[in-house]
C-alpha cells in the first residue's frame, strides 16, 4: 500500500476523532443540592405534583404555582407534556403558553403537549394547578427526557444552583408576579416550598442532630478541604467546638481526637505540600447531641478551609455530611469517592448538606460525554479501535473514561432513580425498556475493558445479559422483537443492539448460551426480513400487518451486516451454525455490493439511487466487507478491494471535511411501509453519533485489510 494513501487515511481518522473529543471534553458530573421533600419524578420521566399529599386541606378554587428554570446549552424546541386532574396553565418566561382543556382535566391519563422553545441558558417555566372536585395536580415535564435530559434548577437567588422545582402553598389569591431571571423569593409575598431554613430550635442543635436525629452510638462524617499555601511544612491552628466525641483527619492522617464535648484549640504542622487537602471529621452521637464547629487558619490567621469536598452548586457552606452509620467506620480513601453509596444495600447513604432534606445529587449536564445511549456505543467502539491501531493512548483513554463514568456510577444511578423517581445519570441504562437501551453501549463497555476492567463493568454487563436473556420480548421461536401498546415489530437494527454484546459477554464469562443466542438471532431475523429478490433485508417486520415493510433501509442493512461480521469473528470454526451463517454473509454481501452507487457510496434506500448517499451505511459496509476479505470469508478480489477504497475515498472527499466533521448521516429513525419516509422525512445530519464511530471503524478496518494485503500471507492469497 502506498505510504501517502495510508498517511492520508490516518490523518482523516485522527481529524474525526480529535474533533469529536475536542467538542465533547471529558467533563465530570455537576454536583448540585437537591431537596428530597420537594417535587420528584416518575417512571415516565415527568415530574409529579400531588395536591392530596402536599396540600391535603386545600379547598376547591385554591391554586398552587410550581416554578423552575429549564437549562439548555443550545437553542432548541422541545415538547412539553402535561397530564392534569384539574385546570392547569403553563407560563413560559411569565407568559401563558398553554391552558388545559376539559379533555385533559376530566379523562385520567390523557396528556396534552405543546412546543416549548428554549434558548441557551435558562427558560423559566411555571405551572399553575387549580383545585377542583376532580383532583389537584398532575404530572408535567419534557417528552423524551430519557434521550435528552435537561436539568431543572430552582429559579430564585436564594436557591441558586440547586436542582428541582419550588412551589407555593395553596391559596385563593393569584400570584402578582411570577419568577424571572434574577428573581428572589424574599421579594414575594408568599413563602415558597420546600422550606429552606432550620427552625430556631433546630439551629440550637449540633448539625448532625438536626440532620440525622439523635441515636447514641451512631457515627457520621463531615468533609471539607483546606488550602496549604507553601511547598514545605505549614502550620495551621484548628479551633472549634464538639458536641460529643470527634476525630479529625487531614490528608488521611489523624490530627486530633476529643472525648468530651466542648471547645478545643491546637496547632498542627503539615508537610504535604501546596494545594487542597481533605479534612474529614468523624462524629459520634452521644446521649443528647452530636456535631461540631471547626475553623482552620494559617500562620497569618487567614481561613484556609477553602471549598466543600467537591464543588457543589447551591451548597450553603463548606461542609458535606455523610451518615448516619450504626457504628464507627474507618478512615479510607473510598470514603470520599463520590460515585460510591455507603451504608447497607437495604439502607444506602449519600452525602448531604446542612439544610432541611437536602442531599447532593450528581447530574450530567454536558451534551454527550458520560451519556449512555446506543449511537454513543458505536462512537466509543470507533474511538477505541482508532486509538489502538494508531497507537494514540489519549484517544483510548478518552473512550475508557466515558465508559467508566457510566459503569462506576451505575449503583448510584439505580438508587437515585428509586429515591427521586428519575435518575440524574445513566438514564436509559437504569430504565431498561428495549435493546436500544443496553446492547450497543454494553458491547462498547466490554470492548473498553480490554485495556483493563472498569469499576462497575461486571455489574452492568450482568444486568444487560439478564435483561436480554430474561426480560426482552421474544417470539415463540426465540427471536427478539419489540412490543409496544400500538405495535409489535422486529427490526434489523436490533441485530446490532444484541449480537455484539452477546458475543463479548460470552467471551468474558464463558457463557456459551449467549453465543448460541447470537447465532440464532441471525437465522431467525433472516426468516422474517429477507427480501429474496435482492438478498437485502427489510428494515422492519410488522406483526400487526403480518408482513415486512419491504424497504431496504441503508443503515438497517448496515447494522445487520456489521453485526454479522462481529459474530463470525468469534464464532468457532466447528460451530454447527457457522457454515449457514458464512453462506448468509456471502449472499448478503453480494446483495449489498450490487447496490453500490457509481460514486462509490451506498444510498439511504439501497435500491433507490435517487435517494441521498448516506454515510453511516456506507461506512458499515466498508467495515464488514473489508473484514470479510481480511478474515477469508470472501474470496480475495482486486476489484472488490478497489470498490471499498473508492467507497472510502467518496466518504473522505464528500462526507468528511478537513476539520473532521462528518456529514450525511441519517438521523435516528422510526419505520414505515412507504419508501418516501426514508427518502425525504429522515434527513441527513452533521456530526450525528450514528455515523462518527462507524466511519472510524471503517477506516481502521480498511487499513488493517490493506496492511494484511501487503503482508507475505496476504500477497500470497
Amino acid at each position: 500500500m502506498h505510504h501517502l494513501i495510508r498517511s492520508h487515511m490516518e490523518r482523516s481518522l485522527l481529524n474525526v476523532a480529535n474533533r469529536y473529543i475536542g467538542e465533547n471534553p471529558p467533563l465530570p458530573p455537576v454536583y448540585r443540592v437537591f431537596q428530597e421533600e420537594g417535587i420528584t419524578g416518575n417512571g415516565d420521566y415527568l415530574y409529579e405534583y400531588d395536591g392530596q399529599h402536599h396540600e391535603p386541606q386545600a379547598r376547591n378554587g385554591e391554586m398552587v404555582y410550581i416554578s423552575g428554570r429549564i437549562m439548555s446549552d443550545r437553542e432548541q424546541t422541545v415538547t412539553f407534556r402535561i397530564n392534569c386532574r384539574c385546570p392547569a396553565v403553563v407560563y413560559v418566561n411569565a407568559e401563558a403558553l398553554f391552558r388545559s382543556s376539559i379533555d385533559t382535566e376530566i379523562y385520567p391519563g390523557r396528556f396534552a403537549e405543546f412546543a416549548l422553545p428554549l434558548k441557551p441558558g435558562a427558560t423559566h417555566v411555571t405551572v399553575r394547578f387549580t383545585k377542583r372536585a376532580s383532583g389537584f395536580g398532575g404530572s408535567f415535564g419534557l417528552a423524551g427526557m430519557r434521550w435528552n435530559y435537561l436539568p431543572v434548577l430552582c429559579p430564585s437567588k436564594e436557591r441558586e444552583g440547586r436542582l428541582g422545582w419550588i412551589y407555593t402553598p395553596a391559596s385563593a389569591e393569584p400570584l402578582a408576579e411570577l419568577p424571572y431571571e434574577g428573581w428572589a423569593e424574599g421579594q414575594s409575598r408568599v413563602e415558597w416550598l420546600p422550606r429552606q431554613h432550620w427552625s430556631e430550635a433546630e439551629k440550637g442543635m449540633g448539625q448532625l442532630r438536626r440532620l440525622f436525629g439523635c441515636k447514641p452510638g451512631q457515627t457520621a462524617v463531615g468533609w471539607s478541604k483546606l488550602w496549604l499555601p507553601g511547598p514545605d511544612s505549614s502550620h495551621c491552628m484548628l479551633q472549634g467546638t464538639s458536641f460529643g466525641r470527634i476525630k479529625i483527619f487531614v490528608g488521611g492522617e489523624p490530627v486530633y481526637e476529643s472525648d468530651p464535648q466542648g471547645e478545643f484549640e491546637f496547632e498542627a504542622a503539615f508537610t504535604r505540600g501546596c494545594g487542597f487537602h481533605d479534612v474529614v471529621v468523624f462524629s459520634f452521637c452521644g446521649e443528647l447531641d452530636w456535631g461540631f464547629r471547626l475553623h482552620i487558619s494559617d500562620d497569618s490567621g487567614s481561613d484556609v478551609v477553602g471549598i466543600t469536598g467537591v464543588k457543589v452548586e447551591g451548597a450553603p457552606d463548606r461542609w458535606l455530611y455523610l451518615g448516619p452509620f450504626e457504628s464507627e467506620i474507618p478512615m479510607t480513601p473510598e470514603l470520599t469517592d463520590m460515585c460510591r453509596l455507603h451504608g447497607s444495600p437495604a439502607s444506602p447513604i449519600y452525602w448531604r448538606v446542612d439544610r432541611p432534606d437536602c442531599r447532593i445529587r450528581p447530574s450530567l449536564e454536558n451534551r454527550l460525554f458520560g451519556k449512555w445511549n446506543y449511537p454513543l456505543g458505536v462512537t466509543l467502539y470507533g474511538l477505541l479501535e482508532t486509538g489502538r491501531y494508531l497507537e494514540r493512548e489519549d484517544v483510548v483513554s478518552y473512550a475508557r473514561k466515558h465508559a467508566e463514568l457510566c459503569s462506576s456510577w451505575y449503583s448510584y444511578s439505580v438508587w437515585d432513580q428509586s429515591a427521586c423517581g428519575l435518575p440524574g445519570m445513566n438514564h436509559q441504562l437504569v430504565q431498561l425498556h428495549m435493546l436500544d437501551d443496553c446492547g450497543s453501549f454494553g458491547s462498547a463497555l466490554l470492548e473498553a475493558c480490554r485495556e483493563g476492567d472498569l469499576p462497575g463493568a461486571s455489574m452492568v454487563s450482568d444486568r444487560i445479559a439478564s435483561y436480554i436473556q430474561q426480560e426482552q420480548s421474544r417470539l415463540p421461536d426465540g427471536a427478539l422483537y419489540r412490543i409496544f401498546p400500538e405495535s409489535a415489530t422486529l427490526w434489523a437494527d436490533d441485530l446490532y443492539m444484541s449480537v455484539p454484546f452477546l458475543c463479548r459477554y460470552a467471551q468474558r464469562t464463558n457463557n456459551a448460551a449467549c453465543l448460541e443466542d447470537a447465532a440464532r438471532q441471525f437465522i431467525r431475523f433472516r426468516e422474517y426480513l429477507l427480501l429474496p429478490e435482492t438478498q437485502l433485508l427489510s428494515h422492519v417486520y410488522d406483526f400487526g400487518y403480518g408482513a415486512p415493510t419491504g424497504i431496504p433501509w441503508g443503515r438497517g442493512n448496515g447494522w445487520a451486516l456489521f453485526s454479522l461480521a462481529e459474530l463470525l469473528a468469534v464464532l468457532p470454526e466447528d460451530h454447527p451454525a457457522r457454515a449457514e451463517l458464512l453462506d448468509y454473509y456471502q449472499s448478503f454481501s453480494s446483495g449489498i455490493l450490487r447496490q453500490q452507487g457509481p460514486g462509490g457510496m451506498w444510498h439511504q434506500v439501497l435500491t433507490d439511487h435517487e435517494s441521498y448517499e448516506e454515510t453511516s451505511c456506507t461506512a458499515m459496509f466498508i467495515y464488514a466487507l473489508a473484514r470479510g476479505l481480511r478474515m477469508g470469508w470472501l474470496e480475495p478480489c482486486h476489484e472488490l478491494a478497489e470498490r471499498l477504497q473508492a467507497a472510502w475515498q467518496a466518504l473522505v472527499e464528500r462526507q468528511i471535511d478537513a476539520q473532521g466533521n462528518v456529514l450525511g448521516v441519517c438521523e435516528g429513525s422510526w419505520y414505515s411501509f412507504d419508501p418516501d419516509y426514508y427518502k425525504y422525512s429522515l434527513k441527513p445530519k452533521l456530526n450525528d453519533t450514528h455515523g462518527i464511530g462507524i466511519v472510524l471503524l471503517a477506516g481502521i478496518e480498511l487499513l488493517k485489510y490493506q496492511e494484511w494485503g501487503d503482508s507475505p500471507r496476504g500477497a500470497a492469497e
